[in-house]
């Protein structure tokens, strides 16, 4: 798999975050040469017909525009669907299949939070989800086939009524491009865009996260009224006798928003590794009790699709894993890298099985078939 480096090519990863990373698209004409698809197919159907998948079929009718239907697609709904003008997304895929995981290699100069996920879509010809925006980066790595690509980064936002996705009603072009297996379009956020197969062809969507106020805010309120059962009050610094009793001043409003400040440091971490960790559709794991006596004898390695992230403190470490957070102390940095990167070797899981914690989580890891013991190389 190309790199990061590969994938920028002569204009190179640290000129692209300057001029371009949530700036302007750009197409990265042939940077992935000889590129050959991970997935086929049928492979990629049977994950569409798969329940436990997030799917979305959309058909462009004249009369009713880009309809959309969720998953799974079945053989039947497959049969029903027409020659062309149709198109199947399945999100998540990255979770599933290590050939589409590696594409993440080429964003490995974002950190692993910021990126969401890999959605393959497959296109008939003439398959759209129509012009739209998305609030987050995108890079549309192209596999087999064709596909157009139009680009407005002044446009219209009105959506059209009635249609079963945010399609934009007024949509003119100022860039257009057909491409072919092994380009690359990135889109920044806010960027108007519009892909519609040449002829039948996958794409492969590398998504990444971008949260908003209300969704932060809404994860601490979530994680308050979860785990505080003694929340902190208001509370008089310099009360006095007022001369406006209806008056709330400048030293109110601040004590008040230092307040909700400090509530939102005190959840924000933990509600935020949950979240982040925690698979689409489900609810963050509750690990066990277990806790290993002797370590194992062979490498530690996360499963395909576990999703990690951590948090160096001045303390701790808080690390997540499928929507768990676990304290750790400071000495287990670099088993927890190792862990989230590539393997945690055998004398590096020794090394910090002094810690009771370390013991447990290992145990509970390996317990819930979320670790594996590797004794590869």
């Amino acid at each position: 798999m190309i790199g990061t480096r590969g994938l920028f090519g002569a204009l190179g990863v640290e000129r692209f975050l300057a001029e371009y990373w949530q700036k302007r698209p750009l197409l990265l004409r042939g940077s992935l040469p000889d590129f050959e698809d991970p997935l086929g197919i049928e492979d990629l159907l049977a994950l569409a017909a798969d329940p436990a998948m997030e799917t979305r079929v959309v058909v462009e009718h004249g009369e009713t525009p880009w309809e959309l239907s969720l998953g799974p697609l079945t053989a039947e709904r497959r049969a029903a669907l027409p020659e062309r003008d149709w198109t199947v997304l399945v999100q998540d895929v990255d979770k599933v299949h290590a050939g589409v995981a590696r594409l993440l290699e080429l964003v490995s100069f974002a950190p692993a939070w910021r990126v969401d996920d890999v959605m393959v879509s497959y296109a008939a010809p003439g398959g759209s989800v129509g012009p739209h925006v998305d609030q987050y980066d995108v890079f549309l790595v192209q596999g087999r086939g064709r596909r157009r690509w139009q680009i407005a980064e002044e446009f219209d936002p009105a959506c059209i009524g009635g249609a079963d996705l945010q399609v934009l009603e007024r949509f003119a072009p100022e860039q257009d491009w057909t491409v072919g297996p092994g380009d690359v379009l990135y889109v920044p956020p806010g960027v108007a865009h519009y892909g519609r197969a040449v002829e039948a062809c996958v794409t492969y969507s590398i998504g990444f996260r971008a949260p908003s106020t209300v969704d932060l805010l809404s994860l601490c309120a979530d994680h308050a009224l979860a785990s505080d059962t003694t929340p902190r009050r208001f509370v008089d610094s310099s009360p006095e006798v007022r001369a406006e009793r209806y008056l709330m001043t400048a030293e109110d409003v601040s004590a008040l928003s230092h307040l909700a400040e400090t509530g939102v440091a005190q959840h924000l971490q933990h509600a935020l590794l949950a979240h982040l960790t925690t698979p689409k559709d489900d609810e963050p794991w509750t690990p066990g009790s277990t806790e290993l006596e002797d370590p194992p004898s062979a490498a530690l390695r996360l499963e395909l699709g576990v999703s990690r992230v951590y948090i160096v403190g001045k303390s701790e470490i808080l690390f997540s894993c499928h929507g768990a957070v676990w304290q750790l102390p400071l000495e287990l940095h670099e088993a927890i890298r190792a862990l989230c990167e590539t393997r945690a070797e055998p004398e590096t899981v020794r090394a910090g099985w002094r810690h009771a914690a370390w013991r447990r989580l290992v145990g509970q890891l390996l317990e819930a078939g979320l670790a594996a013991r590797d004794v590869g190389r």
